[in-house]
């Protein structure tokens, strides 16, 4: 009977990084599309980063606080009032979060 030798492969720490990256931006992602749907009544699978929150959900500054202190709480993070002031679309919100999460 013959055996044969298995190889772990080393993997690439910089690629491990950059897999852990995209677990991360999943995460985030689905996170503030879930919560941005459960507020504003929609489906999720039509949020994109491009989602005007205002335009395209019909968002009040109501509900835009309350999306935002549902990510914060969820994310365990808070976002300051001036960096909320620049949010107009679901894209603005993730950019926001991943300058904090140092991606």
């Amino acid at each position: 009977m013959r055996q044969t030798a298995l190889i772990a492969k080393k993997q690439d720490p910089a690629k491990a990084l950059d897999q852990a990256d995209k677990v991360k931006e999943h995460y985030m992602f689905e996170t503030v599309t879930r919560i941005i749907a459960e507020q504003m009544d929609v489906d999720p699978a039509s949020i994109t980063e491009e989602t005007s929150l205002v335009d395209d959900l019909k968002a009040d500054s109501i509900d835009a606080a309350e999306m935002i202190i549902n990510i914060e709480s969820e994310l365990d993070l808070r976002i300051p009032d001036e960096a909320i002031m620049n949010v107009r679309t679901v894209g603005d919100i993730l950019t926001y979060l991943r300058q904090q999460m140092g991606q």
